[in-house]
């Protein structure tokens, strides 16, 4: 991850977020920066935080995948 960030810093927003032409790492996705990582990471800590476990439980409980118990049912995740 370290050599890719070193290579590609980010790139521009993709066509759905601002309408500036790119091309997604993934499509509606964008290669974020390692700033607007650490960003959104903050945010999502804050959110765990604010929400305590009860309310995380509330979140994970209505998760669910597409394939029933391939994907741990988990809205957000420190890891």
């Amino acid at each position: 991850m370290k050599t890719v960030w070193q290579l590609n810093h980010g790139q521009k927003k993709t066509m759905l977020v601002d309408g500036a032409a790119a091309t997604p790492c993934h499509p509606t996705l964008s290669f974020l920066s390692t700033k607007e990582v650490a960003r959104v990471w903050k945010e999502w800590a804050d959110l765990r935080n604010e929400l305590g476990e009860e309310g995380l439980e509330e979140l994970h409980a209505a998760t669910s995948s597409a394939v029933p118990g391939v994907v741990k049912a988990l809205y957000t995740s420190p890891m």
